[in-house]
């Protein structure tokens, strides 16, 4: 092989290699994938207001459903609680009296109490019987014989009212009666039930399982309504955020960057 070939044959090699070059810049370029973990994270906060009494995880805790966070401090539950208990206490004695009715013993009480008060009607009326005799015939003077009428109306009065009384006791509460004492005690029943869960929110528990990832409150602290201290982080709920971009060798203009949607 000449001098002559040998140069041909380097033009021919060098040329191929230019194209090579050339045919590979125009192409677009591999995508390079950029991105990151996402995490959904949950805040916790009470539902009433009350002072912080203890702290119980701290940041990079990793925790379960229910696992205790802080616990609160609020006197003005616990002695909302107390007062409704005691009425909720009251109401259901006495729905239970009106369904029950009087005790045997309360109601021999009330015919006594009606035998005795018509002996004294009894007694009254024939003593007002013989005092107005006397005044028909003179012997005593019309006011004698007003006072004995009057002491037998209200004797007669009092033997009638101890005989409802008795008749009562006897046939116990009206269905009415039994009726608004048990919606009483239901209703106190939901009051207690509400001020129930008021003093659980004193009790701040995590809702799901993760990483303690804040913690805002301290001890001694008030802890207002609504208002997050301490936020968790849900493991089981994450998901991958990317940015797709696509380049060339030539970092030419038309080269476009491109983002999809972050993936579960």
């Amino acid at each position: 092989m000449n001098k002559k070939s040998t140069t041909t044959l380097a033009i021919v090699g060098a040329v191929t290699v230019l194209s090579v070059g050339l045919w590979k810049a125009q192409q677009p370029g591999a995508e390079a994938f950029q991105g990151q973990m996402e995490v959904q994270e949950v805040d916790v906060a009470s539902k009433v207001s009350a002072r912080i009494a203890d702290i119980l995880v701290k940041e990079g805790d990793v925790i379960t459903v229910g696992s205790p966070l802080i616990r609160l401090d609020s006197p003005e539950v616990t002695a909302k609680l107390a007062q409704a208990t005691a009425a909720q206490e009251a109401a259901q004695a006495t729905a239970a009296k009106a369904q029950n009715g009087a005790r045997p013993q309360e109601v021999e009480i009330a015919r006594l109490n009606w035998q005795r008060a018509l002996a004294a009607a009894d007694l009254a009326q024939a003593s007002f019987k013989r005092i107005e005799g006397l005044a028909r015939d003179g012997l005593i003077a019309a006011q004698k014989r007003d006072e004995a009428e009057a002491n037998f109306k209200t004797a007669r009065d009092q033997a009638l009212a101890a005989q409802a009384q008795y008749e009562m006791a006897r046939a116990g509460a009206r269905a009415e009666d039994k009726q608004a004492a048990a919606a009483q005690a239901r209703q106190l029943a939901g009051v207690v039930a509400e001020v129930q869960a008021a003093k659980a929110e004193t009790e701040l528990k995590s809702p799901v399982a993760g990483e303690v990832v804040k913690v805002l409150g301290r001890v001694g602290e008030i802890s207002p309504q609504g208002v997050p201290v301490v936020t968790v982080a849900n493991m089981a709920d994450q998901w991958w955020c990317s940015t797709c971009a696509k380049t060339n060798s030539t970092s030419s203009p038309s080269a476009k960057n491109s983002m999809p949607p972050c993936l579960p």
